[in-house]
């Protein structure tokens, strides 16, 4: 029956219109890459009531002979993926084919989205189907890592996810970004993508296999903590989510491997409802799941007027109240009734905590918890529903809805993460933050000082006479705060060749540009070479291969502007110059034979081209005058308080000028003159303005 079910099935889907699937042929896990039909086809959707061996890896566990290569996944870095619903229309490296629609990377405004099941929006152009009939339908992709080698020894509770797409799929190729993943023990791993719409017919599910392997992993990151990984479960109420490392959703199919307890009309989805936070998981190692360090604390129950919210055993009636006194539920004569209708059932001789961890079709046992334990809870909120937590404070139930689209879909994949999410917890957690914190503040001693302390400066000798006034101390320089990380955007291909409009002038880190007319403001156009995946400063990822993107470019970042330029033309770590008088100021320029590496410059350079920097550090001199005069003389105090290098000038020459002496004042001082006392906020000079003083009068004598 299940056999013939699923011939009828392929049948009707391979006539319908093109579903939607991760694609890469040299990684995918697949027995037939070209199948546009069938169960071979993994644009397929997997439906209801397929057994293990069919919707496990989509059946095709069999077959890694056929994956040649493995999908790179850098971690704490980035990468692109790409979905379609054939590999004939995505473009190479994933596939041989061509994009279809061109721009993989456009997505449809709300007006040209469109609505319903036929528009431009839900089948991009007409070539596949996404399931959204709206733009705010798009539910959530995810990608999931199994540190084992062969995807025949994977089983379900091996798998982790460690990236969401809140939303995704809206178009072809998306960016992911990679936690700090462990590299792959045996050189390669087995991942799965993995998707749940929100619209279709009979209900949907998918999930494509590849073979995946981490590079650039630190030797020392921590190991994913599969041993704690538990299924994703609902939470309406952002602040009771589960956190943690977390297993894909297994749903629709057969077998006592499905984790997931939600019925055909109600289904789960990679989004902020199942606490899922946008982009990398990185609470999903031993360091930093919250779980395994923290144990939740249970609260104490709060009550309405005295009225119970919580049970702690099961009861063949009770009458619950939620704490804000809005909503009820109710077991009486064998129904239990909760909100006014909002979700009930009949035929209930006992309802509780412990019913709901026994009753194998709410999958809140240990045999999908593995680590839980009593005592269980169930408590009714004030967003009036039940919910189940065991001894550790883990929710492991909640219950369904009959209201499913205005409560359980009633969000969005443009959604933000809840705020609740980035605020500190009460107690400290050795899990890192998710964003840069706003502000830097010093650490504290045990008893700070209420005033910035002064060093004093030491004079030769004691003076003859007692100073007429005291003598004016320097303030305290003030130190800067500490430098922030540098922001490192991913590199995204939003548009080609001008189009779509919108898109350009590029931004920061997009691509594909042509020269630096197509980018914002004074961004650059990093051109690469075609098929290069050279590194762009500021950027992550390796981009679409080929393409060039608009980058901010770093002082000293060699830069090759052109060829025979007049003289003077060339700046710090800027090319092709001939000689020095090409270059700038007082800077040189080096010669050298392909990409050496020259002084003071970052980056690599065009092959063969000569840039111009800095001279090696000049020590400039001073002579003493004739009179014999200058060396009794103190070096003035502002000079101390002076670090420069010689090679750090100005390159303007022009801009080297001496100071100005009115002849009328003479020189107005002698060998017996103390160090002037100068506040260090009076004088404006820089360090670089008294090199060039320095240096002009070395050269003038």
């Amino acid at each position: 029956m299940v056999a013939l079910a699923r011939s009828v099935s392929a049948l009707l889907l391979g006539a319908a219109h093109a579903h939607f699937s991760f694609v890469d042929i040299q990684s995918q896990i697949a027995c037939d890459f070209r199948a546009e039909n069938g169960p071979d086809w993994l644009s397929q959707p997997l439906l209801r009531g397929q057994p293990f061996s069919e919707w496990w890896f989509h059946g095709q566990v069999g077959c890694q002979y056929n994956a040649n290569d493995a999908f790179e996944l850098p971690a704490g870095g980035s990468t692109q993926m790409v979905m379609s619903s054939s590999v004939s229309k995505v473009s190479p490296p994933w596939s041989d084919g061509e994009f279809e629609p061109a721009n993989p990377d456009y997505v449809l405004t709300r007006e040209e989205w469109g609505d319903g099941r036929w528009g431009d929006g839900n089948r991009i152009y007409g070539r596949h189907n996404i399931h959204a009939y709206t733009r705010d339908d798009t539910s959530g992709c995810a990608l999931a890592i199994a540190y084992k080698s062969k995807a025949t020894e994977v089983r379900p509770e091996d798998f982790v996810v460690f990236n969401v797409i809140h939303d995704c799929p809206k178009r072809q190729r998306e960016t992911i970004d990679v936690p700090n993943l462990p590299a792959c023990t045996d050189g390669n791993c087995i991942c799965a993508w993995f998707w749940i719409p929100k619209n279709s017919g009979a209900k949907n599910y998918y999930m494509t296999p590849f073979v995946c392997n981490v590079t650039g992993a630190k030797t020392d990151a921590s190991p994913v903590d599969v041993e704690y990984a538990i299924p994703p479960r609902r939470c309406l109420d952002p602040e009771n989510c589960n956190f943690g490392p977390r297993q894909p959703m297994y749903w629709l199919g057969m077998g006592s491997q499905i984790n997931m307890p939600e019925n055909t009309s109600q289904s789960p989805h990679f989004s902020i409802r199942y606490g899922f936070r946008e982009g990398a998981q990185h609470d999903i190692f031993v360091n930093t799941n919250p779980r395994r360090h923290t144990r939740k604390e249970v609260p104490e129950e709060q009550q309405c007027n005295g009225k119970p919210s919580m049970l702690l055993d099961d009861r063949t009636s009770f009458n619950l109240t939620s704490p804000d006194c809005s909503c009820t539920a109710v077991l009486k004569d064998g129904v239990l009734e909760v909100g006014n209708g909002l979700w009930g059932a009949s035929n209930v001789a006992s309802f509780g905590p412990d019913a709901v961890v026994n009753d194998p079709s709410k999958k809140a046992g240990p045999n999908y918890f593995p680590l839980s334990s009593g005592p269980y809870r169930m408590d009714l909120n004030n967003k009036c529903y039940l919910y189940v937590t065991d001894g550790d404070g883990v929710v492991v139930w909640e219950n369904q809805f009959l209201d499913a689209d205005n409560i359980i879909y009633s969000f969005t994949g443009q959604d933000e993460d809840p705020i609740v999410w980035s605020q500190p917890s009460k107690a400290p957690t050795p899990s890192p933050s998710q964003t840069p914190t706003s502000s830097f503040s010093p650490t504290n001693s045990s008893s700070p000082s209420t005033s910035p302390s002064m060093s004093p400066i030491p004079t030769k000798s004691p003076t003859e006479t007692p100073s007429l006034a005291p003598s004016e101390s320097l303030p305290p320089t003030e130190s800067l705060p500490p430098t922030r990380s540098p922001i490192i955007i991913p590199l995204v291909a939003v548009g080609n060749n001008g189009l779509p409009v919108p898109a350009f002038p590029l931004d920061v880190c997009q691509g594909d540009c042509d020269n630096d007319g197509d980018c914002q403001g004074d961004l650059q156009c990093f051109q690469r070479d075609g098929g290069s995946e050279e590194p762009i400063p500021g950027c992550s990822g390796a981009g679409k291969r080929g393409d060039d993107y608009c980058f901010n470019r770093p002082p000293n970042y060699l830069w090759s502007i052109g060829d025979e330029l007049p003289n003077n033309s060339y700046g710090l770590c800027e090319g092709d110059c001939d000689s020095d008088a090409d270059c700038k100021g007082i800077l040189i320029c080096e010669k050298r034979n392909g990409f050496t590496e020259i002084p003071g410059c970052d980056g690599q350079g065009d092959e063969g081209d000569d840039y111009c920097r800095y001279p090696d550090t000049i020590e400039p001199t001073i002579s003493p005058t004739d009179s014999g005069q200058a060396d009794q003389d103190e070096h003035p105090i502002a000079w101390s308080q002076v670090s420069y290098e010689a090679n750090r000038f100005s390159l303007d020459k022009d801009l080297i000028v001496l100071p100005q002496v009115d002849e009328d004042e003479g020189t107005g001082f002698t060998g017996h003159d103390e160090d002037p006392i100068e506040e260090a906020s009076s004088q404006s000079r820089d360090s670089s303005d008294r090199a060039h003083r320095y240096l002009r009068i070395a050269s003038e004598r």
